[in-house]
């Protein structure tokens, strides 16, 4: 099943975003394709608490704009990243 996501009122994002996570834990997504980081997830620790429950998982998340995969190696510096990020903003 595809979801397709453009600009979307905050409540609906919010449902169609729990809806995705609760279709990866019950085993109907294998992997999410999404234009970019950004569109993802609307913060830095969204997206980083977001990215970590789905890697346990074992799905994987491509951002087409950054180029990167989630669960290959080039993933894991990209996460690394985000993290430190995180960290000197709030810093």
């Amino acid at each position: 099943r595809q979801i397709k996501c453009a600009y979307k009122p905050r409540l609906l994002l919010s449902i169609i975003e729990y809806q995705m996570i609760a279709d990866c834990e019950n085993g109907l997504v294998d992997m999410i394709l999404t234009k970019s980081l950004s569109r993802f997830a609307r913060n830095t620790v969204d997206s980083l608490t977001t990215i970590r429950k789905l890697k346990v998982l074992g799905i994987g998340i491509y951002f087409e704009k950054e180029n990167t995969f989630t669960l290959d190696s080039k993933g894991d510096v990209f996460h690394r990243c985000l993290i430190q990020s995180d960290y000197l903003n709030t810093a």
